[in-house]
């Protein structure tokens, strides 16, 4: 949701991930501190950046989140057939947090998947073997009651075993933020892309370029 993320921006190792499941989900409390969960849904990755519902295609998943007063831990399994049901996939998702003071929290964020058929891999229905790893670290400094200032460094790096490419991303991203009033939050940011193998972004001329610089800026009125 708007407002809630240190950034502004989603980042790239977000982008590996298959957010939105049409299932059934059961989740069980081990204790005040530990849960464990199960689903299984329609669809897996479908070689594009949506998650439309796929009747011929499945996907489970596997997870436990632990928490304490000031840290957390989410490990997730996920098994994925391809958009038409004959090959399957595997992802590991793991998110980690930690609020060493009350002005100052930290997180990270490791994704590894073999097989996906969706970007970044070279083509939907990726051949077996193709395999994808992300990493990210963030954090976030209150300076004062209303200002903070946030960093996030990302990486992402693709095995195209069947197209013979390997590739990596690099992301960058800072951000401000200072509650005007109550309600009203101005937040400003810059961010840092680059590609390793390959021409993903344009210049201001148009043309093909591997990197790019992005300065957006935001204002979040909170209801």
């Amino acid at each position: 949701y708007v407002g809630e993320n240190t950034n502004i921006t989603r980042g790239i190792v977000r982008a590996l991930q298959p957010i939105n499941h049409n299932g059934a989900k059961l989740g069980m409390a081990l204790s005040d501190s530990l849960s464990l969960s199960a689903s299984v849904s329609n669809t897996g990755f479908l070689g594009s950046t949506t998650n439309a519902d796929g009747n011929d295609a499945k996907t489970w998943t596997v997870g436990a989140d632990w928490s304490s007063d000031n840290a957390g831990l989410g490990v997730t399994y996920m098994a994925f057939d391809d958009s038409i049901g004959t090959d399957r996939g595997h992802m590991v998702d793991v998110v980690a947090s930690w609020d060493p003071s009350d002005n100052l929290t930290v997180w990270a964020n490791l994704d590894w998947a073999k097989n996906g058929p969706r970007a970044p891999f070279e083509a939907p229905d990726a051949a077996t073997g193709d395999s994808v790893i992300g990493f990210a670290l963030a954090s976030r400094l209150g300076i004062s009651d209303t200002t903070g200032v946030g960093v996030r460094g990302e990486v992402v790096s693709t095995d195209a075993a069947a197209a013979g490419t390997d590739e990596t991303a690099f992301s960058l991203t800072l951000t401000g933020d200072h509650a005007l009033t109550d309600n009203l939050t101005a937040r400003a940011e810059y961010r840092y892309d680059s590609n390793s193998d390959g021409n993903p972004f344009e210049d201001d001329a148009g043309a093909a370029d591997s990197s790019q610089h992005l300065i957006v800026g935001q204002l979040v009125y909170a209801f």
